[in-house]
């Protein structure tokens, strides 16, 4: 039902030889061939919803289609799959009810996964919360980083946590978290939950040019900066979507 309006997934697309005949495989040489132009729309339906106030919670390979607009006569991006999302109206941003673990576990962000322990076992002791976040958050944050062979990130996991664990707490604490977790209308970009689509889709196209394309993520300095800064451990240093969009990759002189 999906496939005639929206394509084919990113996932499906990459894994096809670059070399073969077909449909995806032009897909896949369009999507490499001019990828800051893709990744850009990308970032711009991320600042669309946001800026709309709207969390996908679902971002991943699967989740991002292409297909051929016969009108435009170009293959376009779409996401899909808003299941899980949110619309962050005034009331839905004043519970804490409301910050969850939806999604993908692989695809979500540390903050977003100590937030939900810290509202669901928030009678617990202080370090039997941090150490179930440590050992949960090896199947999800660590496996992220391991599948995508960043040693630096991987090199000091536990102490990460440890850190973003005590900020956090400590916002909780002074009842200041749901600010930091939601954002509101005039800072509708830099919420904790908006940082997490942003490091899912960093997430998403680090892995899938890393195992799906001749790309050489580390060797395009450009590429890899943009991408690390969505990925980033803390979410007060990871890039928000306008961020993003006026990172210099979008900008190279061709």
């Amino acid at each position: 039902f999906i496939m005639p309006f929206a394509g084919y997934s990113l996932s499906s697309v990459m894994k096809i030889n670059r070399k073969a005949s077909g449909t995806r495989a032009i897909m896949h040489n369009l999507f490499i061939n001019n990828l800051p132009v893709y990744f850009k729309h990308l970032i711009l339906g991320i600042i669309k919803m946001h800026n709309n106030r709207i969390i996908n919670h679902d971002i991943k390979q699967k989740n991002i289609m292409l297909n051929w607009d016969k009108e435009l006569n170009q293959m376009i991006v779409r996401y899909i799959d808003f299941g899980l999302s949110d619309f962050l109206t005034t009331d839905f941003c004043s519970h804490s009810s409301n910050m969850s673990s939806k999604g993908t576990p692989f695809y979500t962000s540390p903050e977003l996964i100590i937030c939900y322990y810290l509202r669901k076992y928030n009678t617990y002791a202080e370090n039997a919360i941090l150490k179930k976040i440590i050992h949960d958050m090896g199947s999800s944050v660590k496996k992220a980083f391991y599948k995508i062979d960043e040693k630096e990130l991987l090199g000091n996991y536990e102490e990460n946590i440890r850190i973003l664990f005590r900020k956090i707490k400590g916002l909780w604490d002074n009842e200041k978290l749901l600010f930091a977790y939601f954002g509101n209308d005039n800072n509708k970009f830099n919420g904790y939950i908006q940082k997490g689509d942003i490091y899912a889709l960093g997430l998403s196209i680090f892995e899938t040019l890393q195992y799906y394309s001749e790309i050489k993520v580390r060797d395009d300095k450009l590429l890899y900066d943009l991408l690390i800064h969505m990925i980033a451990f803390d979410p007060d240093k990871r890039y928000n979507g306008v961020q993003c969009l006026a990172h210099p990759y979008f900008h190279q002189q061709s």
